[in-house]
């Protein structure tokens, strides 16, 4: 996992939801900030001002969310701030049953991480 986010600079990020506590401190990572919390619903338009304006600063950014519902929600923090979306599968969806082990799915998500931040605005 090391190596594989080794390939990119870390970009400015925001994730969708606040689920990667664990593997960002596992893995020296900082996101700017998440639009939910607990409830997937909990995200007021306060929030979503800061976070966008936070990615406007920031230059090329990620927004990652973890599938299409998510996806079509974060599009205000995407649209006109420069961000990039990304796709992490906490849940290993895309990993094949005979291939989907711990470490795979911790793959899995630093992959995801990866391409974002690999991506050249």
């Amino acid at each position: 996992v090391k190596a594989l986010l080794a390939q990119a600079p870390v970009l400015p990020y925001v994730q969708f939801h606040d689920a990667y506590q664990y593997f960002e401190a596992s893995f020296n990572l900082s996101p700017i900030g998440a639009a939910t919390a607990e409830d997937e619903e909990s995200t007021s338009l306060g929030i979503l001002t800061d976070l966008r304006q936070e990615l406007a600063k920031a230059g090329p950014a990620c927004v990652f969310a973890r599938d299409a519902q998510q996806a079509a929600r974060a599009l205000p923090l995407i649209e006109g701030t420069g961000a990039h979306p990304g796709r992490l599968d906490p849940l290993g969806r895309d990993l094949a049953p005979e291939t989907y082990t711990y470490p795979n799915l911790l793959l899995s998500v630093a992959q995801g991480y990866a391409d974002c931040f690999a991506t050249k605005p």
